[in-house]
């Protein structure tokens, strides 16, 4: 969409438009839990929602739209900081968006271990402000998720029982009916019949799901793969500019060219990418402390679009590397392949780490992982370029 606009166009009523449509794939690939996605499309919302006068509410709802997402993929750390961004940009502390986002730190709270009865008190303490059905079965269903965790059965079906017989959303429906099922199981229950005839219903449900997924994921990369060639488009025409001052140049030095090009296949063909140079000279430019919270460096964190051209360009220079990994080893997962090729630029874990926007421990462990998966005890970028 940005293509049709000059960066100086981009305020005001534009910037509207742009947040909103931004907002509602947002939106739309998180009713469908693909929290990359969704994410992705958060954080590019926000970006102009800071180019208009928004309002406090749609940031504060953006914003914790975010940490929800980072939080159901295991991500404390920066759900934390968007929950905690949320709450900030609210100034109406008595609304349900304030109430419910307390909510989601308190039980991020407790999965980051605050003791059980000072999660459990502080969450009665929000229900009872619920001012109606939808609200109160919300705390009911954080309550019942701890007393699950803590395998206090009997309090936990107490709590999902009536989540289950009185939600209207499926999705909660679906996850209350999981968790009684095992209670029940637990407690030798012959109410567990309903529900797992509930769930079975539910199973054919879920794979049109799949396939609304598998359908949105290709939407999703077309779009990507459009921006790119846009964006390298743009690149060759600002580059041709200059093709006639620096002609002299190019041919008094063909010799040395020449050699350059002999050599551009492999590493040193990769390194030439203007992706790889965009990202060198991003490192090279800040000072990557490692240990320390990543989060400080949230204006250098690589966009989804930018990861995939970095995949295009390794996949050009090391013949087809990520389709490879795929291939043979199973148990990688987008993040996995995403670290080996930031690995192909020869980085290390703190600048990783900066560049992914997750914890430089998680950085090193990955690291191990990918080691032990591939049986190499060297550095991973040598037998990343070699395989």
């Amino acid at each position: 969409m940005e293509e049709h606009f000059g960066e100086e166009e981009l305020m005001g009523k534009k910037a509207q438009f742009m947040a909103l449509a931004y907002t509602h794939l947002t939106a739309l690939f998180s009713d469908q839990y693909l929290h990359e996605q969704a994410i992705h499309y958060g954080k590019q919302s926000l970006l102009y929602y800071k180019r208009y006068e928004a309002t406090s509410w749609h940031i504060s709802w953006m914003l914790n739209r975010i940490g929800l997402h980072y939080d159901m993929i295991e991500q404390l750390d920066s759900a934390d900081y968007y929950y905690k961004n949320a709450l900030e940009t609210l100034s109406d502390t008595n609304c349900l968006n304030y109430r419910d986002i307390v909510a989601a730190r308190l039980f991020l709270s407790y999965r980051s271990g605050e003791p059980l009865g000072l999660s459990l008190n502080q969450m009665r303490n929000l229900l009872t402000k619920a001012t109606g059905t939808t609200e109160r079965l919300s705390r009911y269903l954080s309550i019942g998720e701890i007393y699950f965790q803590e395998k206090q059965w009997d309090s936990a079906s107490y709590y999902l029982k009536a989540v289950y017989d009185s939600t209207s959303s499926t999705d909660i429906k679906i996850w209350s009916a999981k968790h009684l099922s095992e209670i029940y199981k637990h407690e030798s229950d012959s109410l567990s019949f309903n529900v797992d005839k509930y769930l079975a219903q539910q199973a054919c449900v879920g794979d049109e799901r799949a396939t609304l997924h598998s359908s949105l994921l290709t939407l999703c990369q077309d779009h990507e793969l459009k921006l790119l060639e846009i964006q390298k488009r743009k690149r060759i025409e600002k580059q041709w500019k200059w093709v006639i001052p620096v002609l002299a140049f190019v041919v008094l030095s063909f010799g040395f060219i020449a050699v350059l090009w002999g050599r551009s296949h492999g590493k040193q063909g990769f390194l030439k990418e203007p992706i790889c140079k965009e990202i060198l000279l991003l490192v090279s430019q800040n000072s990557f402390k490692a240990k320390i919270d990543y989060r400080i460096y949230e204006s250098c964190a690589l966009s989804q679009g930018q990861l995939l051209e970095l995949r295009v360009a390794a996949d050009q220079h090391f013949d087809q590397i990520t389709k490879r990994l795929l291939n043979q080893y199973a148990a990688l997962n987008n993040d996995d392949i995403n670290h080996c090729c930031l690995c192909l630029l020869g980085l290390e874990e703190a600048a990783i780490s900066a560049l992914t926007q997750k914890s430089y421990t998680a950085v090193c462990d990955r690291n191990r992982k990918l080691k032990r998966l591939f049986g190499t005890n060297g550095e991973l970028s040598v037998y990343l370029r070699n395989i």
